[in-house]
């Protein structure tokens, strides 16, 4: 399926290959921070001959507006960097008719996508009438091939409903026959614009049927001449850090970067397949992380050491850390920290962590690439949920599957170059301006980093749950590659559903001992882990002095929406808790408030 293409090298640094000059312009899709009761009417603008799309900030949720069919409706969409599929909903689906207050929590839908703060949505209106759904019948450009789809996700929620086609209007652009899926059943309340690799669309998932691609949106805006690249950066810029309006939430440019909003230089990684053996073509936007540490002006603490796979992805609200780098991150940023298991959720009194919101949260990645992600933003203020205090929410969730999740949180301290055309990844640290320096892709190169072969498959992965697939094996071979074969829509009759991968949940506790955290405790599978996973200064060993600054996190009641105060008490030697209870609790607290 796909054509390998050899990358050069010059100087001995492996490089990209820039596209030809071409006519093509680059297509600004503006970030706008759009709240329904304040604003209700998105605009399209045009300036500097690029053209701009306004996207809704629902608070943490980026959404843009598309138009579907003849009749040109109007339907809100999640645009989700870590799918590959555009689905809408029906306007004959059951959820259409239900207010998003009665839909939205049912029993164990946890949502990835934590859109709760500051959605200003009407909770009693009907979620289609609030979004948009489609009407096949509204439009004489519709056809369906009467093809089954079917697509979940890593929070749970899933769309199942048939492939058709039509016409998508996209801000100006106007794509002819557009294969998408028409969803009558679902338990989400908006269809997702997935603009992942081809190779992760439902249709390649099978690895025991006769999978394929499509064009999807990317592929067809290259296809029918609207850019030249199946490529776009992300720009999400942090509340309140820049004057101009227009973009103070950020943009995605498609077929260009903008160089004025990157703080040195742009390095690529290249997109990572952990599920080679079973999905061989199947590569997303994950890469590895090499190291993780909490750092401040007086210090630095590693939390994680052992190279980390992680996906990169708009759609998800907040991040998602393997249980033990989360435990090990939450005390790194201050021994405080209680972890409350109704919530799934790490707190502290507000007034304990006031200098340690000044630290930064260190990702590297390879060698050459250090993103530093302010504490403050993963931090959320929940005293009003407490009957008394003033508490503060790390939210950070736990990732049962073993993978890392770098949502919104994170991404706003970054600048991102997603190249599906090549299968390559572009990051560096984000500058806040206003000023614009866009280059289309063709005017300029951005350079590998210097562990790009370094994948994470080579490393042992550091978890007490069963391990994952083997991962690439691609080691130093790796090439470039570009999909020629993708297909105009799909045409087999199948039920197609995305790979998830294998979980193994840690037995859960009350209480859970911070000494036994940090040696690991015991592992599920009744053997000590090799690997060193407590940390200090200098990424060591924790002194016992250290060890007993906390000695237990701690558990509380709920009663309705209400939470007592904290109740304290000690329990060594405990086995490790899975964090994986409640943080659709939280989210349904934060929609309520």
């Amino acid at each position: 399926m796909f054509v390998i293409q050899l990358a050069f090298l010059c100087l001995g640094v492996s490089l990209t290959t820039a596209q030809p000059s071409s006519p093509f312009k680059a297509n600004k899709f503006p970030f706008k921070k759009v709240h329904y009761s304040s604003n209700p009417s998105d605009r399209l603008i045009k300036r500097d001959n690029y053209k701009k799309l306004d996207l809704r900030h629902l608070g943490v949720l980026y959404t843009a507006e598309i138009e579907i069919g003849s009749g040109k409706t109007e339907i809100e969409v999640i645009v989700d960097t870590g799918s590959a599929d555009l689905w809408v909903i029906d306007s004959n689906a059951a959820v259409c008719d239900c207010p998003i207050l009665r839909y939205k929590f049912q029993e164990n839908h946890l949502l990835k996508r934590n859109e709760a703060l500051n959605f200003d949505v009407d909770l009693n209106k009907p979620i289609c009438d609030q979004f948009g759904s489609f009407n096949p019948q509204s439009s004489r450009t519709f056809q369906s091939n009467d093809t089954a789809f079917s697509i979940r996700y890593l929070d749970n929620s899933f769309a199942n409903g048939s492939w058709v086609r039509d016409t998508v209007y996209v801000g100006d652009f106007e794509i002819d026959q557009q294969s998408f899926a028409l969803v009558d059943i679902t338990n989400n309340y908006m269809g997702i614009l997935g603009l992942g690799p081809s190779s992760q669309q439902t249709t390649n998932s099978d690895p025991t049927d006769n999978s394929f691609t499509y064009l999807g949106i990317l592929d067809s805006l290259r296809a029918q001449g609207f850019i030249n690249s199946a490529s776009y950066s992300v720009y999400l810029a942090p509340d309140g850090k820049t004057d101009d309006t227009d973009h103070d939430d950020g943009e995605i440019l498609f077929g260009a970067i903008d160089e004025a909003k990157i703080n040195g230089q742009l390095k690529l990684f290249p997109y990572v397949n952990p599920y080679k053996s079973v999905y061989p073509d199947q590569y997303a936007s994950y890469i590895t992380v090499s190291s993780i540490t909490v750092a401040s002006y007086f210090s630095s603490r590693l939390v994680e050491r052992i190279p980390q796979l992680a996906l990169l992805d708009t759609g998800a609200t907040f991040s998602y850390l393997p249980t033990y780098t989360l435990i090990r991150l939450a005390y790194a940023i201050h021994p405080g920290f209680e972890y409350v298991r109704q919530l799934g959720l790490f707190i502290i009194e507000s007034n304990v962590l006031s200098s340690a919101r000044q630290s930064t949260i260190d990702f590297r990645f390879g060698k050459d690439v250090v993103i530093r992600s302010n504490v403050s933003d993963h931090l959320l203020d929940v005293s009003q949920y407490f009957t008394s205090g003033h508490y503060l929410a790390l939210t950070i969730h736990e990732s049962v599957d073993g993978l890392l999740i770098l949502g919104d949180t994170f991404i706003k301290s970054t600048y991102l170059f997603f190249d599906n055309d090549n299968s390559e990844l572009g990051i560096g640290q984000i500058k806040i301006t206003n000023d614009e320096d866009i280059q289309e892709v063709g005017e300029f190169t951005l350079e590998r980093d210097s562990d790009y072969s370094s994948t994470w498959s080579i490393y042992s992965y550091e978890t007490s749950l069963d391990p994952l697939s083997t991962g690439t094996g691609t080691g130093s071979t790796y090439s470039p590659t570009r999909s020629t074969t993708a297909r105009s829509e799909p045409t087999t009759s199948r039920r197609s559903t995305t790979l998830q991968p294998r979980t193994t949940v840690i037995p859960s506790i009350d209480r859970l001992s911070l000494n036994s955290i940090t040696s690991h405790g015991s592992s599920t599978n009744g053997t000590s882990p090799t690997n060193e996973t407590s940390f200090a200064e200098d990424g060591g060993t924790l002194t016992p002095e250290e060890a007993s600054l906390t000695t237990s996190l701690n558990s509380a009641t709920i009663s309705e929406t209400t939470f007592v105060d904290v109740e304290t008490s000690t329990t060594n030697g405990a086995s490790v808790v899975s964090l994986s209870v409640g943080p659709c609790i939280i989210a349904f607290l934060l929609l309520i408030s």
